[in-house]
């Protein structure tokens, strides 16, 4: 009889933790900016209130990752460097691409200047 309710107990310990795990992977943030990915979606994965971690956005199928920095004088200051991940997709882009994707990056931080690395800045100019 004692074995009976440990054996039911577990049995019902394991579908939670399965079922905990399910909602944890469907919630997923990675998960989410791989499947927009692939569907060429725009989705952006960022913790506001953390301003040491980057952001990572997603456009056309090309993934892009914002540094954040931070001015230790001044904390409410924030500079953003995006940084084009595979630089041999760049030809998939024009220039209003980048407008946008300031524009939504923008939107998100209004204040914060927006510089682009190579190979991007130089397409840009």
């Amino acid at each position: 009889m004692f074995v009976i309710v440990i054996v039911r107990v577990f049995i019902f310990a394991l579908v939670a933790y399965t079922l905990l795990k399910l909602v944890q992977h469907f919630r997923s943030p990675k998960r989410k900016l791989v499947a927009a990915q692939e569907h060429q979606q725009f989705f952006v994965v960022d913790e506001k209130t953390n301003i040491r971690k980057n952001f990572l956005l997603t456009y056309k199928g090309i993934l892009f990752e914002g540094e954040k920095y931070s001015n230790p004088n001044e904390p409410e200051s924030l500079s953003i460097t995006m940084v084009l991940t595979d630089p041999a997709r760049l030809h998939e882009l024009q220039k209003q691409d980048f407008k946008l994707l300031e524009s939504h990056v923008h939107d998100m931080y209004p204040n914060a200047p927006i510089r682009w690395k190579s190979p991007v800045r130089e397409f840009l100019h």
